[in-house]
């Protein structure tokens, strides 16, 4: 016997769902397939390019050896255009004879000055190397170099006018003059200097206030390195040109140069000469000691390895030694003087490279976009702690870092840190330097086989990419682990120079898994809570929440075609996302029967869903269940299945891959509990699965549920939204709401969104997952297309819905308009919408008499009067009120209406992530105002066009669209306080500066913390991911 009962409310069953992080494509909607963007849009401009004058020797004894012709060869081939393309520099030149001034006249062949290297300026460059080669074979003259570099600093210190090297186009432009341009000397000598020196003072030794007011005392521990004992020596005027302001009318602009970032040999950043803390118009010098006679030397202190190492050079740092009067060892001490480096070059042969190696570097500080901040990815808040993730677009690196919550007041210490105050990038720039060896990092094989991520156990596919044209493969992947002695800067370096090893982090949320009170299933005494990120490093990040030590770090293999652009010296303007997706865990296997109806004898898990977002297609699920035991030999432990798919793989039309898109969507979440999952759920068939919209840029561009069982044959069961809607439509599903209507633990609908405005229900009633299908006959629910006189509009569905169940029966659904997909959508002033959609399809339940634990199996009645058009909605307005505004307040008759809808009252804003839980049928949603501007410009400046985004929430009673009023509050004497209605509609932070954490205090309210204000929020905090700003 059973009976049925009708739907009602069914408390405690809403959900609220984590905000979404938004990605940015640069093609329209209805273009195939999706290109997307790369990079998030921030305050970066292409760097202006740099002032370079080439400083060459045409002495006498250059002849010897061969060094006149390995010169001309050097300098020919280095400045070739596939080596230095047009505009990438500015190129002026001289030597210490027959060129010896900067400007126009027959000694310098054509005209020397300073020029935006095109294929013109190339031509009389090549005809002066030519020249110079002829005379010095004539000539026996001197080595004046002081006057050479005094040339330089002179030239590069002249009155602001056309002509000047600061001029916008040398000889022809002033202004825009641009404060940020760096100005190089690349200064080559093939032996000691002679002739005049009285163009040098006592310059290193002398006490200076530099022009960022950082007082120089050469007496200083801290100066040592750059103090030299004698008088009118080259240091002295490297040390000039580089300590005062080359162009006091120009504002300091200049980019640092921070190479290392922490103490180093007792030098603190500021005072390494690794490094370049000026920020006004000053000279660098790298110094080319050629041959014999300037790359060897018998005199103290004596060149170790490089520029900034060797016993002597220690001893200089330490005092126990001293730069004297020793004429060789000079052009090395100018070197670091002037913040730049000293490059020995024995055999003609080597030339090539020490000037190819420089000009690498100068090309590689060139490519770091102009910008003033770094920016917060991502923030989460649980009881105990709050944790942040930045990223830096200068260098494209990024962190964890965390912060105590106090527990009298909930307001965040600002004194006291966890993790020794150190951020997760910090925290591993302090490791050995052979730490990378023992680098817990596990991939898996082209086929999906768990690895320990070493070259040797990579496949012959994954080698050939990482080859790429160089054949640097094992290198390449030692640099992945964090091997730096590939980089640019260091000896035989070839790869990108990075400040950190640690990859920025931009649309991946923080997730936090506590160890202990996760869930009763999985607790272990010995499990640590966990801190999961992606990052465009390649990596998924599992730290130890307790003091950020990395547990383990996982590659996908989709992602490992990429990986070789990471090493690119240019990778500075090529930007490109990696591992960007939002990781999430949840528990499995938590049940008493398996879904064949045997005992489940095996312990549950937790499960962590990741994706590469924006940096592939696909998905990854890896075993975390106990992280303290994660091991480079016990990968295949933790590798559950690894779905993400290569660049170039292309499957049949009809293989479930060929379904699966980039997955950009947040977690969806429990509303009471928001660390647990809502997509690693229980099916009606008995089985767990992994429940995800398929994302955007599938091979099919078709919107699909998918299903990725995760027990028994584990495969990929693929619901086509449509199975009328054609292959190439530029669709995709965004994240669904999963409901549970009869408390039994498995999902029987979902609900989601598409680009194409279609609001979809999924029916997963029935046991047999051959039953499952798109309600309505294949129909949308809703679908946001309002017609015009100009024609239809259709508004894209972008953030999952969020629900609450009608007193009368049936589901309201409600959901934002909008997208940020197109590069063009950032400016877009199309007006978006809040709607509101009831779903009075009938639920039943039957219960069988016996039954003792649970309900019976769902059924749902549809019928096509239960959909919903535009004209199904009653329409509201907004009334401004200051800054905020008020919705009309319209009555919803649901007896002849079927919800309510609401244009967004600013213009360009739209709903791109998900509404907030409030309570009971209270909801808040956000919209937001993109961010405009910003990006990598072709047209050179110093100052990038910047508008941050701006945030609103709407909060709105999910069925009435009103915000319902607490009771009168009345005093003894019957006097009653009416409640004033607020705004519904309000602006949250107007431009920010931060990231704003989002909060649940024990009442279920929400309030916004911007990041680092300290303030009372609540007692309690559940963990929340936060909603930010779009990427």
């Amino acid at each position: 016997m059973s009976k049925k009962i009708n739907n009602k409310r069914i408390e405690g069953k809403y959900v609220v769902m984590a905000a979404i992080s938004c990605l940015s494509f640069n093609v329209e909607l209805f273009a195939a397939p999706l290109h997307l963007v790369q990079a998030p849009v921030v305050n970066v401009s292409k760097p202006p390019a740099p002032n370079v004058i080439v400083s060459v020797d045409d002495s006498g004894s250059m002849n010897s050896g061969g060094k006149r012709d390995a010169l001309s060869n050097a300098l020919k081939e280095t400045f070739k255009e596939e080596n230095v393309p047009d505009g990438a520099i500015r190129l002026g030149w001289q030597s210490m004879n027959a060129c010896p001034s900067i400007k126009n006249n027959s000694g310098c062949q054509d005209d020397n000055r300073i020029k935006v290297l095109d294929s013109g300026h190339r031509d009389s460059f090549y005809r002066w190397i030519d020249w110079i080669n002829s005379y010095t074979s004539k000539g026996n003259k001197g080595t004046p170099s002081h006057g050479m570099l005094n040339q330089a600093g002179q030239y590069l210190s002249s009155d602001l006018n056309s002509n000047s090297p600061w001029a916008h186009i040398p000889g022809e432009k002033l202004n825009p003059v641009q404060a940020c341009r760096r100005s190089y000397t690349i200064f080559l000598s093939d032996g000691e200097w002679n002739g005049s020196t009285s163009t040098a003072k006592n310059e290193d030794n002398t006490v200076i206030t530099f022009p960022d007011n950082v007082k120089y005392d050469p007496k200083a521990d801290q100066s040592r390195v750059y103090r030299g004992s004698d008088e009118k020596m080259l240091a002295d005027l490297a040390f000039k040109y580089w300590a005062n302001d080359l162009q006091p009318n120009i504002p300091n602009k200049v980019q640092p140069k921070m190479a290392v970032r922490t103490d180093e040999k007792g030098l603190t950043p500021y005072w390494n000469p690794r490094n370049d803390p000026a920020t006004w118009q000053h000279l660098t010098m790298y110094a080319i000691g050629f041959g014999a006679g300037a790359a060897t030397w018998r005199d103290a202190p004596l060149w170790g390895t490089d520029t900034w190492t060797g016993t002597d050079y220690d001893q200089i740092l330490s005092g126990k030694l001293s730069w004297g009067k020793a004429v060789l060892p000079d052009q090395w001490h100018a070197a670091i003087n002037s913040r730049g480096r000293f490059v020995p070059v024995l055999q003609p042969v080597d030339l090539v490279e020490a000037f190819k190696s420089i000009l690498n570097e100068i090309l590689s500080d060139n490519n770091k976009p102009v910008s003033s901040i770094s920016l917060s990815a991502t923030t989460t808040r649980t009881d105990s702690f709050m944790f942040s993730a930045t990223y830096d677009p200068m260098t494209w690196s990024g962190s964890v870092s965390a912060q105590k919550i106090k527990a009298g007041d909930a307001t965040v210490d600002t004194v006291n840190f966890p993790w020794g105050g150190k951020n997760t990038a910090e925290i591993m720039a302090a490791k050995p330097e052979n730490w990378y060896l023992n680098r817990k990092i596990i991939g898996s094989q082209s086929d999906g086989s768990a690895i320990d991520w070493t070259w040797t156990n990579l496949d012959d596919i994954q080698k050939r990419l990482l080859n790429a044209s160089d054949n640097l493969g094992e290198s390449r992947i030692k640099y992945i682990r964090g091997d730096q002695s590939k980089e640019i800067g260091k000896t035989g370096g070839v790869f990108r120079q990075r400040e950190s090893i640690h990859g920025d982090i931009v649309n991946s949320n923080i997730w936090y898994m506590s160890g202990n009170n996760y869930r009763t299933k999985t607790k272990s005494v010995d499990r640590p809570n966990m801190v999961y990120v992606g990052g465009n490093d390649g990596m998924l990040h599992a730290f130890n929440g307790a003091d950020g030590q990395e547990l383990l770090a996982y590659i996908p293999k989709g992602v490992v075609g990429h990986l070789p652009a990471l090493t690119d010296p240019n990778y500075q303007n090529q930007h490109r996302y990696y591992v960007d997706g939002s990781p999430f865990t949840g528990d499995v296997f938590t049940h008493s029967k398996n879904f064949d109806g045997t005992d489940n004898t095996d312990s549950a898990k937790s499960y962590l869903a990741g994706f590469l977002g924006a940096g592939g297609r696909g998905y990854f699920l890896l075993d975390v269940t106990a992280p303290q035991n994660f091991s480079n030999a016990r990968a295949s432990d933790v590798l559950v299945m690894d779905k993400t798919i290569g660049a170039s793989e292309v499957f049949d039309a009809t293989d479930a891959r060929a379904f699966v898109g980039h997955i950009t969507s947040e977690p969806v979440t429990d509303q009471v509990d928001t660390r647990v999952s809502n997509q690693l759920v229980r099916m009606n068939d008995g089985r767990w699965a992994l429940v995800m919209g398929n994302g955007y840029n599938s091979q099919n561009e078709q919107a699909a549920l998918l299903i990725q069982f995760l027990e028994g044959s584990k495969e990929l069961k693929v619901l086509k939204a449509s199975s009328t809607e054609a292959i190439g439509n530029a669709n995709g599903l965004a994240a669904p709401r999963l409901l549970d209507l009869n408390n039994d633990g498995a999902m029987d609908v979902a609900y989601a969104g598409d680009l194409h405005g279609n609001l979809w229900k999924f029916d997963l009633t029935s046991s047999n997952p051959a039953q499952w299908k798109t309600s309505f006959a294949g129909q949308p629910l809703f679908q946001a297309r309002k017609s015009t006189t100009s024609g239809a509009v259709v508004r894209p569905i972008t953030a999952a819905p969020a629900f609450a169940f009608h007193p009368d029966g049936g589901v309201i659904l409600m959901a934002g308009t909008g997208r940020l997909l197109t590069e063009s959508d950032r400016s877009s002033i199309d007006r978006e919408y809040i709607f509101a959609v009831r779903d009075a399809s009938s639920i039943s339940i039957e219960i069988t008499q016996d039954a003792k634990t649970s309900l019976g199996a769902v059924r749902i009645g549809e019928a096509s009067s239960d959909r919903a058009a535009w004209g199904d909605l009653v329409e509201l307005t907004t009334t401004a009120k200051g800054d905020s505004w008020n919705l009309s307040g319209d009555s919803i008759d649901y007896k002849n209406k079927k919800g309510w809808i609401v244009q967004l009252p600013v213009a360009g804003s739209r709903v791109v992530q998900n509404s907030q839980w409030v309570i009971g049928e209270r909801f808040r949603v956000p919209f937001v105002l993109p961010a405009q501007g910003g990006g990598v410009l072709n047209e050179e400046t110093c100052d990038p066009q910047y508008a941050a985004s701006k945030h609103y929430l709407a909060t709105v009673e999910i069925r009435t669209a009103t915000q319902a009023l607490p009771p009168k509050k009345c005093d003894a004497q019957g006097n009653c306080k009416e409640w004033t209605r607020e705004p519904e509609l309000t602006p949250v932070i107007k431009d920010p500066g931060g990231v704003p954490a989002r909060l649940l205090g024990p009442d279920g309210s929400e309030h916004l913390l911007p990041d680092g204000e300290v303030k009372k929020i609540f007692d309690t905090n559940p963990l929340y991911p936060s909603w930010r700003p779009i990427q």
